[in-house]
């Protein structure tokens, strides 16, 4: 288990290479805009990013953020893939600073069944990070679903309720299996 808590921490401290720069924009990956998305390739909605570790160890992640249309500040950074170490998948999520940490978050897939919890890891100068070992049931309620409700609270305690699509999920997924 302690083994595990560590490839959760470096996953989530890994998702960190892919740059953080959340009414919200969805970036598309598609969109040639940024460097991330044309070091690497997209699926639907997703993103794929590859990085060499110190140890010359090769990480594949998929990623979407969500931006505030006003000044296009990150809301919402959703990182997964098969961290080392690691018995299976992981998401990290990464918000700004200044979210209230005690509550967590909570994740839903298309609003049904129960929402699951996710507990903060570490906040960074980019933002608080939560990671999620991710369960079989999830996981296939991901690759059919349209949604990933994604909650958190800001400062003031005021829930924030965002949405991530799930297109180009599956295929996206599919990538990264060796």
């Amino acid at each position: 288990m302690m083994q595990r808590g560590r490839a959760i921490l470096f996953f989530a401290l890994v998702a960190a290479l892919v740059p953080f720069s959340g009414v919200l924009a969805q970036e598309k990956p598609g969109n040639a805009a940024t460097d991330e998305t044309q070091a690497g390739q997209t699926f639907g909605d997703w993103g794929r990013r590859c990085e060499t570790l110190p140890n010359g160890e090769e990480l594949c992640l998929i990623f979407q953020r969500l931006r505030l249309k006003e000044n296009n500040q990150t809301i919402l950074h959703v990182s997964f893939g098969y961290p080392p170490l690691a018995n299976g998948p992981v998401m990290v999520f990464t918000t700004p600073l200044g979210v209230s940490l005690l509550p967590g978050m909570e994740v839903q897939v298309d609003e049904v069944g129960s929402a699951t919890k996710v507990a903060y890891n570490i906040c960074v100068s980019d933002g608080c990070r939560a990671s999620l070992s991710v369960s079989d049931d999830l996981l296939q309620a991901m690759k059919t679903g349209d949604k990933l409700k994604v909650a958190f609270a800001n400062s003031q305690n005021k829930p924030l309720g965002m949405q991530v699509s799930l297109k180009g999920f599956t295929a996206a997924v599919n990538s990264l299996q060796k």
